[in-house]
């Protein structure tokens, strides 16, 4: 029916497929990209909770001084606002001091 194109009985796709010789590089494996990760453990305990001293500061001054804003802003509370800005930039620098402190000390 199909003349050159008529497929093997074996094979159905033999004659759809031409034979091309396999030309795949040899290419070598991609080392894995993944780092190793050190335990948290082995961290002296003084980092440690100076870490989590320094997240909590940051944390506490974003929180107060972005609250504090929207107060001022959106309720026109400028009292309670203010002050809530005041505690937050006092977090806001105490943190930066302590991380200025443990870096000379370290």
């Amino acid at each position: 029916m199909l003349g050159i194109l008529d497929p093997d009985e074996d094979d159905p796709e033999s004659a759809f497929v031409p034979d091309v010789p396999d030309v795949t590089p040899d290419v070598p494996e991609a080392p894995d990209p993944t780092p190793d990760i050190p335990d948290p453990s082995d961290a002296p305990e003084s980092l440690r909770r100076e870490f989590w001293v320094q997240v909590l500061l940051f944390n506490l001054g974003l929180l107060a001084v972005s609250l504090g804003l929207m107060l001022v802003v959106f309720d026109r509370r400028f009292l309670v606002g203010g002050v809530v800005v005041l505690v937050g930039v006092a977090a806001l620098l105490f943190g930066y001091q302590r991380y200025r402190a443990f870096t000379r000390q370290e």
